[in-house]
């Protein structure tokens, strides 16, 4: 699900730089990315469409987002 949406990702101004997953458990993901136009970074990841994917996708509930510099 989450390789499916690297177009809308990239058209957001995201672009991947890294992707670990928990070695004591494989579901806890943690994602890196380079945003490189933050306005629409942030209005795609609060969108419904993120949220319903997140959703499809097995999350149970919304993942931490931060934004650093």
């Amino acid at each position: 699900m989450f390789d499916s949406h690297a177009d809308a990702q990239h058209q957001s101004g995201l672009h991947l730089q890294r992707l670990w997953r928990g070695l004591d458990d494989p579901h806890d993901v943690f994602i890196l990315f380079e945003v490189t136009d933050l306005e629409k970074t942030r209005s795609f990841v609060t969108s419904p469409k993120v949220h319903d994917a997140q959703r499809q996708s097995g999350f149970l509930e919304r993942p931490d987002i931060y934004f650093m510099e």
